[in-house]
């Protein structure tokens, strides 16, 4: 009877060994997973700055994203066909942008973890390339697709 028991103890420590090296391979997995990160580009911040300076209806685009931000829905709405029109433009002349063939872009402009302005062109997949802007109390963000 002696010997039985020997065999189930081993057995069970061979288990515990198989499960602790299953764990770590799992918690070793997750931790060397590549983070994705947000691929900055100089271009493409340089044209959402533009974006911003530019006018509509006499004030930057710029002020009506901030005026949008604190809750004025009229100038979501301002900023959001200005900023259509102005990347839709933007992108007919694609290659002085990102020497690249744009499958589409998206613009948003998000406030207190809402987003007051969301526009989308194009696929959007595959790589990407983003121009962040923090205003006062909204960010900017401009992704476009390649």
């Amino acid at each position: 009877m002696a010997y039985n028991k020997k065999a189930q103890e081993e057995m069970v420590g061979f288990v515990i060994i198989v499960v602790m090296f299953i764990v770590m391979g799992l918690l070793l997995m997750f931790m060397i997973r590549p983070t994705q990160t947000i691929k900055k580009d100089l271009q493409t911040g340089n044209l959402l700055e533009t974006l911003l300076e530019s006018t509509e209806e006499g004030r930057p685009i710029r002020v009506i994203i901030e005026s949008c931000a604190e809750g004025t829905a009229s100038d979501c709405e301002v900023a959001k066909n200005a900023s259509i029109k102005r990347l839709d433009a933007a992108l007919v002349q694609q290659d002085i942008i990102v020497n690249r063939t744009i499958n589409g872009y998206s613009f948003e402009a998000t406030s207190e973890g809402f987003t007051r302005i969301n526009i989308t062109n194009g696929t959007l997949m595959g790589n990407k390339i983003t121009g962040l802007i923090p205003l006062q109390n909204i960010d900017v963000i401009l992704r476009f697709y390649y």
